[in-house]
């Protein structure tokens, strides 16, 4: 699933073929955090099609693991993801419409 929103006044920098994840809530062994990215439309469709990925990641490496499966279909696409910290609230002013 995709979802792109109406937030404006991010300043993102976001640069061809980058995916961006936050530095936290790794929760698995070799998996990485998969409640949060964002890039490029072509690198997000890439991301987002690890659905497509999960019966096959789930037979070769017998692991079924959201944050590990994320992981796998990432390497698998050679996508290298970005580690992003979290800005806090003095740092950015949102304003969603």
């Amino acid at each position: 699933m995709r979802f792109d929103s109406d937030i404006y006044n991010w300043n993102l920098q976001i640069n061809n073929n980058m995916l961006y994840i936050p530095n936290i809530n790794d929760y698995a062994k070799d998996g990485i955090n998969d409640q949060f990215c964002y890039g490029d439309s072509q690198v997000m469709d890439e991301a987002c099609s690890c659905y497509n990925s999960l019966d096959e990641i789930v037979r070769s490496t017998k692991i079924y693991n959201p944050e590990f499966c994320f992981a796998e279909h990432l390497r698998r696409c050679n996508i290298i993801p970005n580690r992003i910290s979290r800005p806090s609230a003095n740092d950015i002013t949102v304003y969603i419409n």
